[in-house]
Parts: structure tokens; C-alpha cells; sequence
């Protein structure tokens, strides 16, 4: 069971684009495509499942939490 819970822990979560859209509080996905291609923003890279693009959840928020004024 603590094995479990460690694993959960250090375990990240993905999102797809459009919880990171709504996570930024409304946005389009060629708005993302933007942010992912620009390389002066620094936009978390996502993880590829296929062809869907997954994103880090927390590397988001932490990105978000850096570029918000």
C-alpha cells in the first residue's frame, strides 16, 4: 500500500489540449500550437500518445503560474 501511494506521488498526470485550454481560461487549440512552437515562451513540450498530444499537468500550472501578471 505505501509503495502505491508513492508511486502516485511521483507518478505525473497528462491532460489534452483542451483541459489546457480551459486550465487558461478559454482558449482555441491553434492557440496552444502557438505557445508549443514559440520558442521565447518556454511552453511545456507534450508527451505523444499516438497522435494526440498529452500534456503534463503540473508543468503547465507551473508555467502558468510563472507567466501570469
Amino acid at each position: 500500500m505505501k509503495a502505491e501511494k508513492e508511486i502516485e506521488k511521483t507518478t505525473p498526470e497528462y491532460a489534452p489540449v483542451s483541459w489546457v485550454c480551459e486550465f487558461l481560461g478559454g482558449c482555441s487549440r491553434s492557440t496552444v500550437d502557438r505557445l508549443r512552437k514559440n520558442p521565447v515562451v518556454e511552453f511545456p513540450r507534450p508527451l505523444k500518445f499516438g497522435k494526440v498530444p498529452l500534456f503534463n499537468i503540473e508543468e503547465v500550472r507551473q508555467w502558468a503560474a510563472t507567466h501570469r501578471e
